[in-house]
C-alpha cells in the first residue's frame, strides 16, 4: 500500500468518481470553495460604507478594497509601511510593496487610479480613509522610523477572519451595516472571495495567465486552495 498507484489506490479513485459523477446527476452542489466577489459587488460595499460615514466604516473600505488588490492575502495589506512605498517614474504613480509574511517575500505592485468608477479607487477610498483619521495615522514617519499605513489592522489577530466578518456584515446587514443588495445574502462569502473575485475579473478581462500567477501566487484557473483555487 505504500507503493504509488497500488491496486487498492486505484479502487479508491474508481469508487470516488463514480460517487461524484451519481452527486452531479442528482444535482448536488459538490464545491464548498467561497463565493468569487465580483467587483461591482465590492464597488457597492464600499458605497455602502461611504454612506456609513463613520471612521468605522472608512476604515473597513479600505481594508476590504486593498485585500482585493492583493488578490485575497490581507497580510500584505496589514504589513506595508511608508518606507516600503516608493513613486515610479516609470508609471508615475505609486508603488506598495507587498510583503508575503508565509514566504519571506517582497514584490511591488502599482497602486493604480480606477478610472472607472470611484468606488474602487484606491486613492479615493485612502483619503476618505484619511479623513476619518483611519489611514497613515500619526503623519509620515520619522527618519529611521518604520510607520505601517494601517496599524489597526496589522495589529488585529486572526486577520483573515476580521475581513470575512466585514464581508459578511454587509451580506447579511448585520448591526449597524446596511445590507447590500447585489451580494445576494450568500452565505458563502468569506475572506477567500477576495482573491476568487479578484482572479474571476483577471479572467474576463484577459489578464495574461504568467501575470495572473505574479498577482496571485498560485497558477491561474486553479492551483492550492489560495485565490487560484
Amino acid at each position: 500500500l505504500l507503493l504509488p498507484n497500488n491496486w487498492m489506490s486505484k479502487i479508491v479513485d474508481q469508487m470516488v468518481r463514480r460517487f461524484v459523477l451519481r452527486a452531479i446527476a442528482e444535482g448536488t452542489e459538490l464545491s464548498s470553495s467561497a463565493t468569487p466577489l465580483a467587483l461591482i459587488q465590492l464597488r457597492a460595499i464600499i458605497e455602502s460604507l461611504a454612506r456609513a460615514n463613520s471612521p468605522e466604516a472608512a476604515f473597513r473600505a479600505i481594508v476590504q478594497l486593498e485585500t482585493y488588490m492583493a488578490c485575497g492575502r490581507g497580510g500584505e495589506v496589514a504589513t506595508v509601511s511608508w518606507p516600503l512605498v516608493t513613486w515610479s517614474h516609470t508609471i508615475n504613480n505609486r508603488v506598495f510593496t507587498w510583503s508575503e509574511v508565509k514566504t519571506h517575500k517582497q514584490y511591488p505592485v502599482p497602486t493604480l487610479s480606477d478610472r472607472s468608477h470611484p468606488d474602487s479607487d484606491v486613492y479615493e477610498v485612502e483619503g476618505n480613509a484619511a479623513i476619518h483619521g483611519q489611514f497613515n495615522r500619526g503623519g509620515p514617519p520619522e527618519e529611521g522610523e518604520a510607520k505601517l499605513l494601517l496599524p489597526q489592522f496589522a495589529g488585529l489577530a486572526g486577520g483573515a477572519n476580521k475581513v470575512s466578518r466585514m464581508l459578511k456584515d454587509s451580506v447579511e446587514g448585520a448591526g449597524k451595516w446596511e445590507q447590500v443588495d447585489n451580494l445576494n445574502g450568500d452565505p458563502n462569502f468569506t475572506s477567500h472571495s477576495f482573491g476568487n473575485g479578484a482572479t474571476a475579473e483577471m479572467n474576463a478581462h484577459g489578464v495574461p495567465p504568467m501575470i495572473q500567477i505574479d498577482l496571485t501566487g498560485h497558477s491561474a484557473g486553479g492551483g492550492g486552495g489560495g485565490a487560484g483555487g
